[in-house]
């Protein structure tokens, strides 16, 4: 998956996962199509910053592109991705 600027325009309604490892740093942004594509690259890149030990912490999350800008995604009941996925997890 190729990574984009972090200030690259997006189209109306265009999904993307933000990462940043060992903050403070520029964050990486990931197209995804869709909430479950975001939830299997966060889970991927958690499981891999686990591994390695130069990296000490982790941050993520997903924007959605609307009103000409990058915002954090919610769904219609106000949670975030990491909440969508507990809950997915949880059954």
């Amino acid at each position: 998956m190729r990574s984009q600027s972090h200030d690259t325009p997006g189209k109306p309604g265009a999904l993307r996962v933000w990462y940043v490892y060992n903050p403070p740093r520029e964050p990486l942004a990931l197209p995804v199509k869709d909430t479950a594509e975001a939830i299997l690259v966060i889970d991927a890149l958690s499981e891999r910053d686990l591994k390695d030990d130069h990296i000490s912490s982790n941050a993520m999350g997903l924007e959605v592109w609307e009103d000409s800008e990058w915002c954090e995604w919610q769904d219609p009941n106000g949670k975030d991705i990491r909440e969508l996925s507990d809950e997915r997890e949880a059954g």
